[in-house]
């Protein structure tokens, strides 16, 4: 989808309508797409636009705590696969995976994580409680 149908979409398009593919909730332009796939496919990543080599300048920085929440219905931007290997990258303290198996009222998807009624009392209490740690 992402490297075949999404370009062929896009270059037709002018933007792929991810809205109307049930994929999100914004469009993307081509030029978001083409540089979220150099990101997903390229290791090392080096930022196609200025050369910059965000990697190699992190290493030894001391990040804050950090906490990745990835939704088990999210099948687009942030895609548990995509969440887990970024947590890897960037060496985060915590990631969990907002479902009904790991303890969540809803399976959640990329927007009603955060919309959602249900999600005040299911993780939000839980995020506060970490930013107060």
């Amino acid at each position: 989808m992402w490297h075949i149908v999404a370009p062929m979409l896009s270059r037709a398009k002018g933007y792929l309508p991810v809205t109307k593919l049930g994929l999100g909730a914004d469009d993307e332009t081509r030029l978001s797409l083409q540089e979220g796939r150099v990101w997903i496919k390229k290791k090392p990543w080096i930022d196609p636009r200025d050369g910059y080599d965000y990697a190699a300048r992190q290493e030894g920085v001391v990040w804050p705590k950090t906490w990745l929440l990835s939704a088990v219905n999210d099948r687009a931007l942030g895609n548990p696969y995509d969440v887990e290997l970024f947590a890897q990258e960037i060496g985060v303290d915590k990631v969990t995976l907002l479902s009904i198996d790991n303890g969540n009222q809803v399976d959640y998807d990329h927007i009603n994580m955060l919309t959602h009624p249900l999600a005040v009392n299911d993780h939000f209490q839980d995020v506060v409680a970490f930013i107060g740690d």
